[in-house]
């Protein structure tokens, strides 16, 4: 059969016949392996040459930087060989040292030469009742109390040319103000971001005539009026003829709707707000928001809802860990409406709520809840019997079973010290779980790290690292929070009354990393350490050599692998 009779045809025309049409065929699939080929090469191409890129930038800047400090510095400090470089510069001591596998430079340091800490407002008697959240710029932003003008007050950190009392890096808004010294408004201060980047602020107004849950917000809109400063929005969001709105903490859902957790003085009880989001409950003082009992008062028997703290899981369900000062149970609570926390309906029965510690003794003050990338969630809390900070988890692996056997609770700090009041719990990126807290003892704020083994410092429990960060003469670390930033490093804003009677508001952070988070830092081979001092007869300068192995963090992907080591001598000038 003639194969010119199986035509294919083409718009009218004669068309291809099924030997040419093969022939094109295979052509063309030459062609595309050809080109599939010539894209795989390229792609593999470009991404050995974005990870040797990467690292060479990275090498070049801790080159430079450690160069630039030490021929800056007067004196090198410390016993060598190190894993950390301390330098005096200008009378002020300079550190560089490695966290998580990053590079970080620190000046001036607090008790802790890891840490800086700086006063930012020392106007009066200011910095009760901290909150610490971050703009889309990653610039830092603290809610407080002004005790002295019985206002709340706003500190935003803008690197220069700022107002604020004690450090220009900073800028210092009074927003809801002591208007003739009528009213008292600021307490329990909670800050976010919504996803337009507007901040949000809820706090108490303790005003005798208000006692309400208000919301403050500069850009979003509350659903109230102007503010004392009238760039920020205000309403009394929950103020139904009763005492509600302490222990106050807010958050938003994925669809930017704001949710406060908080306590109702006058019945006792948990309760949740909500402007767009459905939290079971009904319309609020404010009808644009919705409000809920979630764990009630009943029948006059219980105190439930105290140091309330709220969060979402991955799936989009709020979770809330709080108090029950109940005298039949002194119990660190749970609840979550869609979440399984492995206990029962709350008062609201679209909420569950689990008794997660309460064993024997009282326990669950000072809470502060946050979720793993693992989809675990982790609480910190005040165990006032023991006087001890503890931790719970539900899945992350930590501790033995709690009341609620779904649950694993342990302590963390627990020495003859009286430990774990203000504690905040915050969980960076990478799975560094840290909790920032008050040695009433000591009179020194505190922070611990899980690090599974090997950890020091907590009164001798390895599962944990605990280190003093700021230690002054008097009273210092109260009203804690702590938040990590988009590159990594753990803020803590916190009140210092170390002068007695008038305290300051004061910033604490572990550094900012010089090195990328796409590279992982390691010894050079053969070294035990990154930092060696060498010490010259005068008149000839002291010297350090540094040594750092750079690697890409392909993540598993060997096209990306690249590492490259940095050997060097730099001396004092």
């Amino acid at each position: 059969m003639p194969i010119s009779k199986f035509k294919i045809l083409n718009s009218g025309q004669g068309g291809l016949s099924l030997l040419e049409m093969i022939i094109y065929i295979t052509i063309s699939g030459g062609v595309v392996l050809v080109l599939v080929a010539l894209l795989t090469a390229l792609t593999r191409s470009w991404s050995v040459s974005n990870s040797r890129a990467e690292v060479r930038q990275n090498v070049s800047v801790i080159s430079t930087k450690i160069a630039d400090r030490v021929r800056a510095a007067s004196a090198i400090s410390g016993t060598y060989p190190a894993d950390a470089l301390d330098l005096t510069i200008g009378g002020v001591n300079t550190r560089f040292n490695m966290t998580n596998n990053a590079l970080r430079m620190i000046t001036p340091p607090c008790t802790s030469n890891d840490w800086t800490c700086l006063s930012i407002d020392g106007s009066n008697d200011v910095g009760q009742f901290t909150s610490i959240a971050f703009d889309r710029d990653n610039n830092a932003w603290v809610s407080y109390y002004d005790v002295s003008a019985s206002a709340l007050k706003v500190a935003q950190y803008v690197v220069s040319s700022g107002n604020c009392p004690s450090s220009t890096a900073w800028n210092c808004t009074t927003v809801d103000n002591n208007i003739g010294g009528t009213t008292d408004t600021g307490q329990y201060t909670s800050i976010v971001f919504d996803s337009s980047g507007n901040p949000w602020v809820s706090y108490y107004d303790s005003t005798a005539a208000n006692l309400a849950l208000k919301v403050a917000s500069k850009g979003g809109t509350t659903g109230g009026s102007t503010c004392t400063d009238t760039a920020w929005n205000c309403t009394t969001v929950d103020n139904t003829g009763t005492n509600t709105g302490s222990y106050a903490s807010i958050i938003f859902d994925s669809s930017s709707n704001p949710w406060v957790s908080y306590y109702d003085t006058t019945n006792s009880s948990l309760k949740v707000a909500s402007k767009g989001g459905i939290t079971g409950g009904s319309t609020c003082t404010d009808t644009a928001w919705n409000c809920t009992t979630v764990d009630n008062n009943i029948g006059g028997t219980t105190d439930t809802g105290q140091y309330t703290s709220i969060v979402f899981d991955s799936s989009g369900n709020p979770w809330v860990s709080y108090y029950d000062s109940t005298a039949a149970n002194l119990a660190l609570k749970v609840a979550s409406k869609g979440g399984t926390t492995g206990g029962s309906t709350c008062t609201d029965t679209a909420w569950n709520c689990t008794t997660v510690d309460n064993t024997g003794t009282n326990t669950g003050q000072y809470t502060s809840i946050a979720f793993n990338s693992s989809g675990y969630p982790w609480v910190s809390f005040y165990d006032i019997t023991n006087t001890s900070l503890r931790v719970a988890t539900r899945g992350g692996g930590f501790g033995a079973a709690c009341t609620d056997t779904s649950w694993t609770c342990g302590v963390v700090d627990n020495d003859t010290d009286d430990t774990g009041q203000f504690s905040s719990l915050s969980i960076s990126t990478s799975g560094t779980v840290l909790v920032s807290y008050y040695d009433a003892t000591n009179l020194r704020i505190k922070v611990a790290q899980y690090v599974v083994s090997g950890g020091t410092g907590c009164a001798g429990l390895t599962t944990w690292s605990c280190a003093v960060i700021d230690d002054p003469s008097n009273s210092v670390g109260q009203y804690v929070a702590m938040k990590f930033d988009a590159l990594g490093s753990a803020w803590i804003s916190y009140y210092d009354n170390s002068a007695g009677g008038a305290g300051d508001l004061k910033i604490a952070n572990n550094g900012q990393p010089i090195t990328s988070s796409n590279v992982i830092l390691s010894k050079c081979s053969g070294d035990s350490n990154y930092f060696t001092k060498i010490s010259n007869p005068t008149p000839a300068k002291d010297s350090v050599r540094f040594c750092f192995k750079v690697s890409y963090d392909s993540q598993g992907q060997p096209t990306q692998d690249f590492s490259q080591e940095i050997r060097s001598t730099v001396s004092l000038r």
